[in-house]
């Protein structure tokens, strides 16, 4: 199985980050992705269904004072071979950095939404996608039915994690519900108020864990 892309993903929940560390996945050196040939079953889904999102969540130390939001996926493309998926690729839209934590046009929501857009986190003048390129899937038993590989790109910077997620595969649609998991922000610079940090007070220290769930269905 070959390659999925997530840009821009996604991976706006930077500003705050889930202090449980619940599936923290490792980001390692990325990986190559590899593309099988074209076959007479290969089937190509590259509609985006409403609603295909990355959702965040993320919170100063120790979960104190805690966001959750999401991202829109604009645009993917799925390739099945043989009734598995072969090659993928997904666009997150970071100008679309939504938090449920306030209503939209309030003060509050606009200066969360727009210090997460700044240059602080993910910078979404220069960087207005992320990415996620699988580089291989595995059948696994349990509440997943698939271990997912691949490498993300935030900032311009890419790197290889691995989490598990349901992937549902019908004649119309292609859906990808993966389990929540943590990175580590810091693996791919985005360092605003990071742990450690010194002469800064601890109450604006904000955790280096963000929490992602990626919920994602793909047409024909």
């Amino acid at each position: 199985m070959k390659k999925i892309i997530i840009t821009g993903l996604a991976f706006t929940a930077i500003l705050a980050s889930c202090g449980g560390g619940e599936n923290k996945v490792e980001a390692e050196t990325a990986k190559t992705v590899h593309v099988e040939a074209v076959k007479s079953t290969t089937e190509t889904f590259k509609t985006i269904k409403e609603g295909s999102v990355v959702k965040w969540m993320g919170s100063h130390l120790a979960g104190v004072g805690a966001h959750n939001g999401s991202v829109n996926v604009k645009e993917g493309e799925v390739v099945i071979n043989d009734g598995k998926i072969d090659n993928a690729t997904f666009t997150l839209d970071m100008n679309s950095i939504h938090t449920f934590d306030y209503d939209k046009g309030t003060e509050d929501y606009g200066k969360l939404v727009g210090h997460l857009g700044s240059d602080d986190f993910f910078d979404v003048a220069k960087f207005a996608t992320a990415s996620f390129a699988l580089t291989n899937v595995d059948p696994i038993e349990g509440e997943y039915n698939a271990k997912v590989t691949g490498n993300l790109t935030i900032l311009g910077q890419e790197r290889s994690i691995t989490f598990e997620a349901n992937i549902t595969i019908s004649d119309n649609e292609v859906t990808i519900k993966s389990q929540p998991f943590t990175i580590d922000r810091t693996q791919w610079g985005v360092e605003y108020n990071k742990e450690g940090t010194v002469d800064l007070n601890p109450d604006f220290i904000i955790s280096n864990e963000i929490t992602f769930t990626i919920e994602t269905t793909v047409e024909k």
